[in-house]
């Protein structure tokens, strides 16, 4: 009787945990739907999501979608944004005394900082202090600069040098370089090794320190840049969930770091793979008016060379940077080396209710790759060209017809993929 019972108590309470098990899956969408930060993904094809990130890993990114997980390549992600970030308050006395830039070209600002046992430990904010390899510093800079004291600086920190050097502060315009060894360092003062003999100098009478490094040192592929809260960028070659609510980033550099996702404000995983146009200083440019004067067409720079604009995909949503030709009108870039195709997409976009066909041609050197035809407005039509390393890329809009009112020719999100 005893055991029979048993053998009831068992079945009862397997079906109650059965059920608790069901009940959760339906809530939750399952053991896999864990509800992390809420993000927007926006896509490389120019698309958007939002939902919340269930986790990183080496080639995926998930997130929870109405309950369900889905998971989507790091190359198919432009931008991972944390949709609602909690700022740290910056309290009186803790705001920065300065910025730190890596030799892989992270960059963020300090609190504190003191050297120890041949590593940077610096306080960005962070819940926990970061430690960098002092080989990994490329320079440190403290307080404001006159423009006169940013032009010196910016010399000095592009420098090639045999040897650490420290800009000193000789008055309110004029910066001084000693050559030396940095042996320590806190917020206060900095030991320099200089001509034999080790002084103390104090950080308010510096304006930066230039680090020595390496021009061997090798860096690992770019995969994301992280921008945290505090205004802060890291050059990524890996992101990662970490334990609890945290990211782990390896550096380019090979230093390692963990973020809390609070201070995350989102992740560019199109750094390592794509390069915009707009990041590109263009060679030339060119317009001509829109309207005919006696036969001829005059020309009019800068008003009607070509402009970049923010274009939106409605309901406030930006859509990311346009390319905006009026008339006849070009633009040209040279191209940077890695990168293999060249991609965007083309309408017309008329302000008004006039409309003149326009052509569209995208040179590489003096070889036309695309040639196209836009007769009817708003209709996107692609463009992915094969380009050439250190070529001129040129980007050439011209009305088809005798006026040429409504000749306003978008170029959405050019970009470079490699």
């Amino acid at each position: 009787m005893d055991r029979r019972t048993n053998r009831m108590r068992i079945s009862v309470g397997f079906c109650v945990t059965a059920a608790v098990f069901l009940v959760f899956a339906i809530v939750t969408g399952g053991p896999h739907a864990v509800a992390g930060p809420p993000v927007r993904v926006e896509l490389m094809d120019g698309s958007a999501l939002n939902g919340e990130l269930e986790g990183i890993d080496e080639t995926q990114v998930t997130v929870v979608m109405n309950g369900r997980a889905q998971a989507m390549a790091k190359t198919e992600i432009r931008t991972l944004q944390l949709a609602a970030t909690d700022r740290l308050e910056v309290q009186q006395g803790d705001s920065p005394i300065g910025r730190v830039r890596l030799i892989d070209e992270s960059e963020f600002a300090i609190r504190r900082l003191r050297s120890e046992s041949g590593e940077l430990i610096v306080d960005d904010g962070s819940p926990q202090p970061h430690k960098l390899p002092l080989t990994d510093v490329q320079w440190i800079a403290f307080g404001e600069f006159s423009p006169q004291q940013e032009r010196q600086w910016k010399a000095i920190r592009e420098s090639v040098t045999s040897s650490d050097v420290l800009a000193v502060r000789r008055d309110a315009q004029t910066l001084a370089t000693i050559a030396g060894v940095v042996q320590g360092l806190d917020e206060a003062t900095v030991q320099f090794s200089f001509d034999g003999q080790e002084l103390p100098v104090p950080v308010e009478k510096l304006a930066g320190i230039r680090f020595f490094s390496a021009a061997s040192a090798q860096l690992g592929a770019l995969q994301a840049m992280v921008r945290d809260t505090r205004g802060g960028r890291w050059s990524a070659s890996q992101v990662l969930s970490g334990s609890g609510e945290t990211i782990d980033v390896l550096l380019r550099c090979g230093a390692r770091l963990r973020l809390d996702w609070d201070n995350v404000e989102a992740i560019d995983f199109a750094a390592g793979s794509v390069k915009y146009l707009q990041q590109l200083p263009a060679l030339s440019e060119s317009g001509r008016s829109v309207f005919p004067l006696l036969g001829t067409s005059l020309p009019t720079e800068p008003w009607y060379s070509p402009r970049w604009i923010e274009v939106s995909a409605g309901d406030g949503v930006s859509a990311g940077a346009g390319l905006e030709f009026l008339g006849h009108s070009e633009i040209s870039f040279r191209l940077p080396p890695e990168f293999a195709r060249f991609v965007g997409a083309i309408e017309l976009r008329p302000g008004g209710e006039y409309v003149t066909p326009c052509r569209f041609q995208v040179w590489i050197d003096s070889e036309v790759v695309y040639d196209a035809v836009l007769r009817a407005p708003r209709q996107l039509q692609e463009i992915n060209v094969a380009v050439r390393p250190d070529a001129r890329l040129r980007l050439v809009s011209q009305p088809v017809g005798e006026l040429p009112a409504g000749a306003v020719v978008l170029l959405r999100q050019p970009r470079l993929l490699r």
